[in-house]
């Protein structure tokens, strides 16, 4: 259950951390799209050097929050939205035309973690116990200011997805990641 979830991930954090090596980290449920062994890289680039960590997938559900601030409490909880609707470069999530800062509240198929944002993950985790399933606590981190995540923007070709998410509406070629 999630606290075999938070353990497999804790332990992926410490060795991320312990190396000093950034890495790409995947649900055993994950599926990547051709976009993903793509452009990955591209993607990567152009993230900020300062972030945490990067999800390549939104959950089809989190996309259009990407265009509402969250109200975020201290604890790294959420209110209701506010009820101002952004335009695509208003949205204080905007990056670019790929990437935004992780708006979403839940979902991480696919993850890549740089050392810093391991140790900050650790750090946060010991000093706040493990209160929610772990990517929502993740984003939650990130939604309060306590983390630099980053994510594909609502727009964006679908990178990765939950084999247990797939819908009919989904389009191309999905892969098992190894």
């Amino acid at each position: 259950g999630e606290i075999g979830v938070w353990c497999s991930n804790l332990n992926v954090w410490k060795t991320i951390a312990k190396t000093g090596v950034s890495a790409y980290v995947f649900e055993d449920d994950a599926y990547v799209t051709d976009h993903f062994r793509k452009h990955r890289e591209s993607i990567l680039y152009a993230v900020p050097a300062s972030a945490d960590f990067f999800s390549f997938s939104v959950p089809e559900d989190q996309r259009n929050d990407f265009y509402y601030r969250r109200t975020v409490l201290a604890d790294g909880s959420w209110t209701n939205y506010s009820s101002e609707l952004h335009r695509k470069t208003s949205s204080p999530h905007y990056v670019d035309e790929w990437i935004s800062t992780a708006y979403q509240g839940y979902g991480f198929p696919a993850m890549y973690y740089t050392p810093k944002g391991a140790k900050n993950i650790l750090k946060l985790a010991r000093e706040s116990g493990i209160t929610e399933p772990v990517d929502v606590q993740i984003f939650a981190w990130a939604l309060a200011g306590k983390l630099k995540g980053y994510t594909m923007a609502p727009w964006a070709p679908e990178f990765a997805y939950h084999l247990n998410a797939k819908t009919q509406t989904r389009t191309g070629e999905y892969y098992d990641a190894v």
